[in-house]
């Protein structure tokens, strides 16, 4: 099997000001009626993708590992998400 390359995409554009992410709309198709929102975090980071052989020996892209840093409405870091999937928070 030929060695993984390592390819950075990034996946989450980096979002405009501090005062974007304040909106108080969620996006198409993210409402979930009878839920009680408990906090909103932005994340600005990549997905990080290795190209590999495939069973059938094409090489493919497989997902390795997202990095991301977790914004409040204000812009402040209050954490990252990374593999696993896994959130950390700052404190």
């Amino acid at each position: 099997m030929r060695s993984a390359k390592i390819l950075a995409c990034c996946a989450m554009a980096a979002v405009a000001a501090p005062a974007a992410l304040a909106a108080d709309a969620l996006p198409p198709g993210f409402a979930t009626p009878g839920a009680t929102e408990a906090f909103r975090a932005t994340g600005i980071g990549a997905q990080i993708y290795a190209c590999a052989a495939a069973p059938d020996g094409r090489l493919t892209w497989i997902l390795r590992e997202p990095v991301a840093t977790l914004l409040d409405a204000a812009g402040k870091t209050i954490g990252r998400h990374f593999a696993g999937p896994t959130w950390e928070a700052a404190d």
